[in-house]
């Protein structure tokens, strides 16, 4: 079945306006051993315990135009996440695992 031209130019409108919708929040990420952390310009933020060595991960956000940082602890172990949202733009990131003993392992910090 041939389209014509006009029904053509329907589907690409249709098209474009479906991707003109998805406007995904960028991200940052940081990581070190056993943990990574995400945060959004729109405020999420995410915990992941990859390291399944039996020591909790946290990670530290700062949020835009807000004084020093928030911590986020992961202590559900191996393979789990924690998430949520802070209210506004997540501008640096760090991902840390905690160490009972010893200074904590922790990537370094990554912004916009």
């Amino acid at each position: 079945m041939k389209l014509k031209f006009w029904q053509r130019c329907a589907v690409a409108m249709v098209g474009v306006a479906v991707l003109g919708t998805a406007s995904p929040a960028s991200a940052i990420t940081s990581e070190t051993t056993g943990a990574r952390a995400y945060g959004g310009s729109n405020g999420d933020w995410s915990v992941q315990d990859v390291g399944c060595d039996a020591m909790p991960v946290y990670g530290r956000f700062t949020e835009k135009g807000v004084p020093g940082f928030q911590r986020m602890d992961n202590k559900s172990g191996c393979g789990t996440e924690e998430q949520g949202n802070i209210g506004n733009t997540i501008t640096t990131v760090q991902a840390c695992r905690d160490v009972p003993v010893g200074r904590d392992n922790c990537g370094g910090w990554n912004e916009w």
